[in-house]
């Protein structure tokens, strides 16, 4: 309590007298005053001077002012004392690399047990948030976040930064404790734009929230570094997507986020949409991720929303393996002045009937490419009809072939007389036969 409450007056200073108490235990492991009983420590606080022996400049002549009695005698604001210390915290920085510590804690407890880890290079600076640690902690804020509050007399006051003690508060909840982790995590943090900034902590919140340590989390707040113009919520949307499905290593997470940058179009929205069809299917593997959007990438004229449609029939139907998925995406964007609705309904047809190598639907798509003409629908119909009456890839492909060889004025009634002889279960070489002969 600030001596003048006594009194009977309230102001912003008094929260000054209480950030002075908070910073001297802080930095000595003890409050400024004590006594046998409560009446003892409200008369120390009226009229005592604590001790500052026990703290070093530049810590010593702060403090002291935020607990002068005189409420007069404290700084204009909160944010002027906070500069202050980080100015001469930076001047002692430069003096020195290697400042003087701070005494912290008076010394060990003989009824605790000794520590057996190795010492510290500054052994009187035992307390986290003691001398240089607490100045990297301060300084990471930067005074603007001190000062944009106190604003008074603007028409148009400035909105406040982002809460980020509240991001403080999560981190040390969630085992992030050390002062200069919390102080790099904010350095990662601030870079990049300030329209970022909520996004970013937001990423921050949930890594810590899912267990992620500093390291991690620096890692992965720059994979989410955006490009120009780029909108940053896709890729949380993912970060959120990976770790509710249990993708934990920070390195792989991290390599399916660029694969989201690299990734040739740069729908950004599809791309994390195909990031949730693989991963909820069962394909959690950040090289298998990569190698499958670089290959919906890689024929960017083919719209990414219709090669989306395939992704799910070829998984739910026992194509797991990545190199089997890239082959057949492969092979449907070749070409990509047909209709590729077609290509991927021919797939569809295919793996729902049994067809579950990716050589020979490859191999059906290859042949079904060589037809003539954009519309390709017609040819699609024919080879449901052969695939739903037990005709193998290569039949099929033979058949197309022939098909290919076709005028395309006449294209149309060929294939529905290959639509026909298939339903009648006649033998390929004898489709074959008829086809050329008609």
């Amino acid at each position: 309590m600030a001596p003048e409450v006594s009194r009977g007056r309230y102001g912003k200073e008094v929260d000054q007298y209480a950030l002075g108490v908070i910073l001297y235990q802080m930095l000595t492991g003890r409050l400024p005053f004590d006594g046998e009983s409560p009446g003892e420590i409200l008369m120390k606080h009226l009229v005592g001077e604590p001790d500052l022996t026990m703290l070093a400049e530049p810590y010593r002549s702060v403090v002291a002012r935020l607990l002068a009695k005189d409420p007069l005698r404290r700084f204009p604001s909160v944010g002027e004392a906070l500069n202050q210390l980080l100015d001469q915290i930076s001047a002692a920085a430069q003096a020195s690399p290697d400042p003087a510590p701070t005494q912290s804690h008076p010394g060990p407890d003989p009824r605790e047990p000794a520590d057996e880890e190795p010492a510290d290079e500054n052994p009187h600076d035992d307390s986290p948030w003691s001398g240089r640690k607490l100045g990297a902690f301060l300084a990471m804020f930067g005074r603007k976040s001190w000062t944009k509050r106190e604003q008074p007399g603007s028409e148009q006051p400035q909105e406040a930064d982002p809460d980020k003690a509240d991001l403080i508060k999560i981190l040390v909840e969630n085992g992030i404790t050390v002062a200069e982790e919390i102080a790099k995590v904010f350095q990662t943090l601030g870079e990049g734009s300030e329209h970022d900034w909520l996004a970013k902590a937001k990423a921050v919140r949930m890594l810590a929230e899912n267990g992620k340590q500093a390291t991690d989390i620096i890692t992965l707040l720059n994979a989410l570094r955006k490009r120009p113009g780029q909108d940053l919520s896709p890729k949380i949307h993912a970060l959120q997507i990976l770790l509710d499905h249990g993708i934990e290593d920070g390195n792989d997470i991290s390599r399916v986020l660029r694969a989201l940058d690299d990734s040739a179009g740069k729908d950004l929205s599809g791309n994390v949409t195909a990031v949730k069809i693989l991963v909820e299917n069962g394909i959690e593997g950040s090289e298998d991720i990569e190698r499958i959007l670089e290959a919906l990438g890689e024929y960017p004229t083919v719209d990414l929303s219709v090669k989306l449609t395939l992704l799910r029939p070829l998984i739910e139907n026992g194509i797991h393996e990545s190199k089997d998925i890239t082959r057949i995406l492969h092979a449907v964007g070749k070409h990509p002045g047909q209709d590729q609705s077609a290509k991927i309904r021919a797939v569809q047809v295919l793996v729902e009937n049994g067809m579950d190598d990716s050589e020979d639907i490859a191999r059906v798509l290859s042949a079904l490419a060589r037809c003539p003409g954009p519309n390709l629908a017609g040819e699609v119909r024919a080879i449901e009809s052969m695939v739903e009456n037990s005709m193998d890839a290569e039949a099929i492909a033979r058949v197309l072939r022939v098909l290919a060889k076709c005028p395309e004025d006449d294209l149309a009634s060929r294939v529905q007389a290959v639509r026909s002889m298939a339903s009648e279960g006649m033998e390929v070489e004898d489709i074959e036969r008829s086809i050329q002969a008609h």
